[in-house]
Order: C-alpha cells, then structure tokens, then sequence
C-alpha cells in the first residue's frame, strides 16, 4: 500500500528535469543580459571619451583660431567649459 503508483514517479522525474533545465536557460539567459549590460557600459565610456576629445579639439580650434568654429558650437563648447 506505501508504494507509489506507477507513473507518478516517473512523472515527477520528468517535472524535476524540466525545472533543471528551466533554471539552466534562466542562468544563461541572466549571464547574457549581464554581458550586454556590460557592453552598454563600454560602449557608453567610448561614446562619452569620444565626446570629450570633440569638444577638447573644439575648444583648441576655438581659442586658437578665433572665427574658425561655428556660433553653435561656441555656445557648446562654452557650457561644457571646465
């Protein structure tokens, strides 16, 4: 009377497989969202590195060859002044 019915037992086998192989998937999808975060974070130092060296080379136009850049980007390069 204390045995299990058959196919129960196999039933629950195949529940706890599918549970593993959900948790693997979750796993691999987390490790993939934590790689792409951290290729947002480089892209994004790039992109601000990037825009620092515009502005440096704007400023160095600006001071050094008085009417050589654009209004527009006087009144950039002179919020951005540090």
């Amino acid at each position: 009377m204390g045995r299990e019915q058959p196919g129960r037992s196999n039933g629950n086998n195949v529940l706890q497989e599918e549970v593993f192989r959900l948790k693997l998937e979750l796993q691999a999808a987390n490790q993939h969202s934590n790689d792409l975060e951290k290729e947002i974070k480089c892209a994004t130092q790039r992109s601000e590195d990037r825009d620092k060296r515009v502005m440096c080379a704007l400023n160095y136009i600006f001071k050094n060859i008085p009417g050589s850049v654009p209004s527009e980007f006087v009144d950039l390069i002179n919020s951005k002044a540090t």
